[in-house]
């Protein structure tokens, strides 16, 4: 899938989502997020 975003927005969104993601887990996979759509919207 391709998508088009604006830097700012999806910098803006980024840094809101990192703040719940820990920067020193122990498991890996917790330190992603998920991007999901719906309705057209990411």
């Amino acid at each position: 899938m391709k998508i088009s975003v604006l830097q700012e927005n999806l910098a803006h969104g980024l840094s809101i989502v990192s703040r719940a993601v820990s920067p020193r887990s122990t498991l890996p996979v917790l330190g992603n997020i998920l991007m999901a759509t719906d309705d057209g919207r990411l």
